[in-house]
């Protein structure tokens, strides 16, 4: 079975897939301490250890969201809903962050702007 990532080599020993020096596996980063979480956040890529640990914030802040005025299928307005583990956070920000930053991918910086938008994009009310 191939490592998820081109960069990634196989360990021997192991049989873990490993990315090379100067490089880190960008759920490794997300997931930290928590073990349980590395399989689901991520898109598991090799990224710059530099550039990676230095994005400025941590899991836990790219990864809760809070929406305001909140809309449900009955109508309900509620004030504010907090998600603590956003998905598409957990799984792109990091990557779009730093390969927008290092390599100014358009494709990443696009990602990047998208998950921004999600956590600043707050409808006015509209007037009765």
């Amino acid at each position: 079975m191939p490592c998820p990532d081109a960069y990634m080599r196989r360990d021997l020993v192991s049989g873990v897939c490993q990315c090379p020096e100067g490089m880190v596996e960008d759920s490794v980063v997300i997931a930290g301490s928590r073990l349980s979480d590395r399989p689901l956040v991520g898109t598991h890529v090799c990224l710059d250890s530099t550039l990676a640990l230095g994005v400025g914030f941590t899991p836990f802040e790219f990864g809760k969201q809070t929406f305001k005025e909140v809309i449900d299928v009955g109508g309900i307005v509620t004030d504010q809903t907090v998600i603590e583990k956003s998905e598409p956070f957990l799984k792109h920000f990091l990557e779009a962050a730093v390969r927008c930053k290092d390599s100014r991918r358009w494709q990443s910086c696009q990602a990047l702007a998208n998950l921004c938008t999600l956590g600043v994009c707050i409808p006015k009310k509209q007037s009765l």
